[in-house]
């Protein structure tokens, strides 16, 4: 039996200021930023049935082209559906919804390419795990449970809103950020996160985590002189990005040149730039500046 269908905006994030603050004893790296959620994203199509426990199948729609496309398809029904976000974070949850009955026939319409520092396949199990923590009315805690074993960035999109982002990307505490406008530029060029951490030429051990902490409230009045910003929204992957890819360099400084806040976001190859309105014509007009990178514009 049919039980529902449903169409889910899957945003993307920005990362509005990033620091790598050290690495961990497991390997893993501290961090802390501001992620915000845009409206340019993926879409998650949700076809539900009932069905003794709990099952799921999982099918891809490639919207990408290029380099992007096939990278996305490597984990997909077309290459290794393990890997794919949606596919580990119901892995993570089944055990604890096997008396749901329900079968989840799940579609993903990607638009958001991996290596752009955009949380594409993030926001995917995000916003399935927030459907489902809804629909069977699931506790908190299980929901975060599996987004953390999902992926870093995954509990950010089971929230609303903004959030400074502390941990490996688990430790999350909104905070309140502009609206505004933005343009993001798409380029062909794929940055892989395990190498950006491999480049950074910080040093990356010990006490720097505790040195380079800095206070909730300091990143808080950061956001809110957004458009008056004095260097500390900065992402540390940029010196890595820009060393790799010059063009990157040029995007940033011609959005920053038309009064935008520009950045790298995450560890990717996505530059943003912010601001208060204009997107759409700013969005134009660097598409016929940069021709070899694609530029959509969107809202925060």
């Amino acid at each position: 039996m049919n039980l529902a269908s449903v169409s889910l905006e899957s945003p993307a994030k920005i990362n509005v200021g990033l620091r790598i603050l050290g690495r961990r004893m497991d390997g893993f790296h501290e961090l802390q930023g501001i992620f915000v959620p845009i409206s340019f994203g993926d879409q998650v199509q949700i076809k539900e049935s009932e069905a003794p426990g709990f099952h799921f199948t999982l099918h891809t729609q490639n919207c990408l082209t290029g380099e992007a496309a096939r990278r996305f398809d490597e984990s997909t029904e077309r290459g290794d559906i393990k890997q794919n976000t949606v596919y580990r974070a119901l892995h993570a949850l089944a055990p604890f919804i096997q008396d749901a009955n329900l079968h989840l026939e799940i579609t993903l319409v990607k638009r958001v390419p991996a290596g752009a520092g955009l949380g594409g396949g993030s926001s995917n199990a995000g916003v399935v795990l927030k459907h489902l923590k809804q629909r069977l009315s699931l506790r908190d805690e299980r929901a975060h449970a599996a987004a953390v074993r999902a992926g870093a960035d995954v509990p950010f999109f089971l929230l609303d809103g903004s959030a400074f982002v502390e941990g490996v990307g688990d430790r999350l505490r909104p905070i309140d950020f502009p609206h505004g406008q933005g343009v993001l530029c798409l380029s062909d060029f794929y940055i892989s996160t395990p190498e950006a951490y491999r480049d950074l030429k910080r040093p990356l051990q010990g006490d720097a985590v505790q040195e380079s902490r800095t206070s909730f409230e300091r990143w808080q009045e950061a956001a809110f002189s957004l458009w008056k910003d004095d260097g500390f929204l900065h992402n540390d992957f940029e010196e890595v990005a820009f060393q790799k890819h010059p063009d990157l360099a040029r995007v940033k400084q011609a959005l920053k040149d038309r009064g935008a806040f520009a950045s790298l976001t995450g560890s990717g190859s996505a530059i943003y730039g912010l601001l208060p309105e204009g997107a759409a014509d700013l969005a134009k007009e660097m598409a016929e500046r940069f021709p070899g990178c694609r530029f959509e514009s969107f809202q925060f």
